[in-house]
């Protein structure tokens, strides 16, 4: 192949690889997959307060319907404090990844 077809065939792949928009953008992407990881995180911590509260008032009707006796009661306030301390840890971890500032 000559000077000209090479450069020629450059150009052309230069043009196709600039009209297509397919050019990796890491900064883009870095952003992208921290707002996925902090929805993500977000969103579990929110349904698990929930289940907790769910499941505490469940198992608390069952047990007074099987038993008639209320010693046997969980606490809510003690199930989201267990919930919260288990998965409030990671959540600020993730938080804080979300906003650190890119100086790195």
């Amino acid at each position: 192949m000559t000077e000209q077809n090479l450069r020629k065939n450059f150009d052309d792949l230069e043009k196709k690889v600039s009209d297509s928009g397919d050019i990796f953008d890491s900064i883009k992407f870095n952003e992208e997959t921290r707002g996925k990881i902090w929805k993500i995180f977000v969103w579990g911590f929110f349904i698990a307060i929930f289940g907790s509260i769910l499941v505490t008032v469940l198992y608390n009707v069952y047990f007074y319907y099987i038993t008639q006796d209320t010693s046997l009661f969980l606490k809510l306030d003690s199930m989201l404090t267990l919930v919260g301390s288990i998965i409030g840890a990671p959540l600020g971890f993730v938080m804080w990844y979300y906003f650190k500032s890119d100086k790195d």
